[in-house]
């Protein structure tokens, strides 16, 4: 990728919305897409919910490029009834293509099981002080 588009996207020019399964009402603060160590960086990415700031033509091209270089590097991963497979969302992104469910017991669901590093960030939202289950009710949404 070229090093004028790594260092756009580097920079605070992006807002990247949430899914809403995740905790919703953040206020659409500019972010960078590429953070960290350079020669290592971690990407964040939801090519449903990002955007260039408004009127940064740049921006929109640098994340067009991005846009494109991940499609170009898609590939499919099939997990079988039992298995499960890890990613690590700072460093991969991930998707699943379109379908329509049959709702026949043959259809394809997701699971999701969220793992953090500081989980101290999340006892506010835990069933009981020190616990390590969260009650999804108390997640602000």
């Amino acid at each position: 990728m070229e090093e004028d588009v790594k260092r756009i996207l580097s920079e605070p020019r992006f807002i990247i919305g949430v899914n809403m399964a995740h905790v919703l009402g953040q206020p659409a603060i500019p972010s960078p897409v590429i953070f960290g160590n350079p020669d290592f960086p971690y990407f964040r990415v939801n090519l449903n919910l990002q955007q260039a700031v408004s009127g940064d033509m740049d921006a929109e091209r640098a994340l067009s490029v991005l846009t494109e270089k991940l499609n170009e590097n898609v590939t499919d991963v099939v997990v079988g009834q039992g298995e499960f497979f890890y990613l690590d969302n700072n460093v991969a992104a991930h998707g699943r293509s379109p379908y329509s469910p049959r709702y026949d017991g043959a259809d394809r669901w997701l699971q999701r099981l969220t793992i953090v590093s500081n989980f101290r960030n999340f006892q506010d939202i835990a069933i009981k002080q020190g616990s390590r289950v969260l009650e999804p009710n108390l997640i602000k949404r």
